[in-house]
C-alpha cells in the first residue's frame, strides 16, 4: 500500500477494484430508485449506464486546482458505459478477474461492447 501523496490524490489500495464495484452497485441501486420515482412524471426521463475498468492512469495538475487524468481505463470505461443497456453496469475483463470471488456477473459478449454485466456484489468478500 502506498501512502497518501502530497498532491491530494487518494492512496492506492489492493482492493480498489472491489471498492469500485461496491460503489457501482450502490450507485446503480440509488439511480434505479430515482428513475423509478421519476417514471410517474411524463415530462422527465432518467436513464443511466455505467462502465468500470481497472488499470493504471496518469494524473497531473493543470493550471489551478484541477487535475488532468488520462489512461486506457478511462477510455474503456466510457466504451463499456456506452455499450451497456439502460440501468446496467458493465465491467472489463481485468476488473472481473480482480473481483472474481466477490462479484456476480454474466458475460455480455452478445452485445457490441464485450464485457461483463454486474448482477451483484457479495456482502462479504475475501480479504486481499
Amino acid at each position: 500500500m502506498r501512502s497518501r501523496p502530497s498532491s491530494g490524490l487518494p492512496a492506492v489500495h489492493e482492493d480498489d477494484a472491489l471498492r469500485a464495484l461496491r460503489a457501482t452497485a450502490e450507485i446503480k441501486e440509488r439511480l434505479a430508485n430515482l428513475a423509478s420515482e421519476l417514471e410517474n412524471n411524463p415530462s422527465m426521463r432518467f436513464e443511466f449506464r455505467i462502465g468500470v475498468s481497472t488499470g493504471e492512469i496518469v494524473t497531473g495538475r493543470e493550471v489551478g486546482p484541477q487535475f488532468r487524468v488520462t489512461g486506457e481505463p478511462l477510455h474503456l470505461s466510457a466504451q463499456l458505459a456506452q455499450g451497456a443497456s439502460v440501468g446496467d453496469a458493465l465491467l472489463d475483463e481485468r476488473t472481473r478477474r480482480l473481483v472474481r470471488d466477490a462479484a456476480v456477473v454474466e458475460d455480455s459478449a452478445v452485445r457490441a461492447t464485450p464485457g461483463f454485466r454486474l448482477l451483484g456484489v457479495e456482502a462479504v468478500a475475501p480479504r486481499y
